[in-house]
């Protein structure tokens, strides 16, 4: 964990790692040359627990340098994240370390998380995340398909390839999760591990416009890792990516929108038969289903409604009712919730 002023959630995280039903790890902890009190509330935390690591950067060198910081300290076989204002439920280190004992070709594992405000309550949680290595692969073409507070990642992949996060990216997670796929794969588990916060002092809100411009240009490097030949407009996968994303941007037209779905179904079939005979390709055409569909008719007029429909009933004749289940678990997800802690 890197930290810069994080006083307000810092305890309610520390917490959070410290009480994981998994023990076995060192909590490495950069101070960012904070000046609000962080320091004084990680030394309280030091001296009562010997497996934080403490680090104090004698001036502010950003989030990226930080964590790199803790990168090359790092022990462990795996490597997890947190972000100072987000919570850690009790079973994250559990059931990730779990997954990758048995899967030793995953490389990259996040997971699902639970949406808070800045006072802990309930926004609702993330949905639709893609869950095996085609459907993560697939994604990173038009958006991060991976959670940065939900990671855990194998050192050993990091280490071999030499790879850390590239200081010049603001979104520094998913251009390092599109540098490491080139070397492993990766997944999602189904299950939401993490509380993440949405408040307005967020690093993403804060540098909105440059993390926007920097999702669209890593997400065309995806395109060209994947599908070296397609044929794209780099300003029509920014579009592309504002959609996926539910980014504010300026209005489309129905037109325009089928036009991008149009786009969205193109990249799947060429990449479906870039893997073709691969495991998971049925389950790639429902959560593609899904999410196109999630795309095209939030908001769209009904008149582009036909065409596009035939072409996701071809990639799903179960669409509709995998679409009711979804709605479903949503609605049982907000009545499940975890308590606040």
């Amino acid at each position: 964990m890197a930290v810069y002023n994080g006083r307000p959630f810092l305890r309610e995280t520390v917490d959070g790692i410290l009480g994981q039903t998994f023990a076995d790890f060192e909590f490495i902890i950069v101070d960012d040359a904070s000046t609000d009190g962080t320091a004084e509330i990680l030394a309280e935390y030091g001296a009562r627990d010997a497996r934080i690591v403490l680090l104090s950067n004698d001036a502010n060198i950003g989030q990226s340098r930080s964590l790199n910081r803790g990168f090359d300290l790092a022990r462990g076989e795996y490597v997890a994240r947190t972000d100072a204002d987000d919570v850690a439920l009790p079973q994250r280190f559990a059931r990730q370390v779990a997954f990758l004992e048995r899967h030793r070709d995953i490389g990259i594992l996040g997971s699902g998380s639970w949406l808070i405000d800045a006072n802990g309550n309930s926004r609702g949680g993330s949905s639709l995340m893609p869950l095996d290595d085609l459907q993560i692969r697939w994604s990173t073409m038009f958006q991060n398909p991976i959670h940065h507070s939900t990671v855990m990642l194998r050192r050993d992949v990091l280490e071999r390839h030499h790879l850390r996060y590239d200081g010049a990216w603001l979104a520094q997670d998913y251009h390092l999760w599109v540098r490491m796929l080139r070397h492993t794969r990766a997944a999602n588990l189904p299950e939401r591990l993490m509380k993440y916060r949405v408040h307005g002092a967020n690093f993403t809100r804060r540098n909105f416009e440059v993390v926007k411009r920097e999702t669209a240009e890593i997400a065309l490097q995806a395109v060209r890792d994947q599908l070296a030949d397609f044929p794209l407009a780099p300003d029509r996968l920014s579009q592309l990516v504002a959609l996926c994303s539910n980014w504010p941007s300026p209005p489309l037209t129905g037109s325009q929108r089928a036009g991008l779905a149009a786009m969205l179904f193109d990249l799947l079939a060429a990449f479906m038969q870039a893997h073709s005979g691969s495991l998971g390709l049925d389950a790639l055409r429902r959560y593609a289903a899904l999410r196109i569909a999630r795309v095209v008719f939030r908001g769209a007029p009904r008149l582009q409604w036909p065409g596009v429909l035939l072409r996701l009933l071809r990639l799903d004749p179960m669409l509709p009712w995998n679409t009711l289940r979804q709605v479903r678990h949503s609605r049982r997800d907000i009545l499940t919730e975890p308590a606040r802690h």
